[in-house]
């Protein structure tokens, strides 16, 4: 099977542990996303331009429903995460739509993170922004600890609509909505 690379070139993805790796350059972080997309003939729209004036690097779509995405050749530590989901968060408001950040690049597609990580990644949620894990061509998309969209070539993607929400804060009164499909 072709996944689009060599194994000596990302050879942290046949790790047996968990291993995670970031990208030497935006540009190299975009390929991992344009392949992964590809791969699972999902349509998509770089350099998207908003109302505001501000470029979302992505917007794929997928079953009616839009995911845009914010290209990051690193997400290692908190506080690179951080400063992308603050970035992404300020898209999210003005679309009405969570936000995705990455990819973080790794040998599988599920996320063993430790207390801090899933703390982060809980809060980003509640601020709309979620992050993209890519393996070879296989992704997944999530919003908080648990993927609400995965694609393996050996099974096509599965989507969880029911889980693709977006939160609404009135104060601290927070309403969760499922997104809307597109017209």
């Amino acid at each position: 099977m072709n996944v689009g690379h060599s194994q000596k070139e990302y050879n942290f993805m046949y790790d047996k542990s968990q291993v995670f790796h970031s990208f030497d350059c935006e540009q190299d972080a975009e390929r991992a996303i344009k392949r992964s997309l590809d791969a699972a003939n999902i349509w998509y729209k770089q350099q998207h331009t908003l109302k505001s004036g501000k470029r979302l690097d992505f917007v794929a779509r997928f079953d009616d429903f839009y995911f845009p995405i914010e290209v990051k050749k690193s997400l290692l530590s908190s506080s690179q995460m951080a400063l992308a989901a603050a970035q992404a968060n300020s898209y999210a408001v003005e679309l009405k739509n969570p936000v995705f950040i990455g990819p973080i690049a790794s040998n599988r597609l599920a996320v063993e993170s430790d207390g801090a990580m899933k703390y982060l990644t809980t809060v980003m949620a509640h601020f709309n922004v979620g992050y993209i894990v890519i393996n070879s061509t296989s992704f997944a998309f999530f919003l908080g600890e648990t993927p609400f969209m995965v694609f393996r070539p050996s099974q096509g993607v599965r989507f969880t609509p029911d889980r693709y929400r977006y939160r609404h804060w009135s104060g601290s009164q927070m309403k969760s909505v499922l997104v809307e499909q597109s017209k």
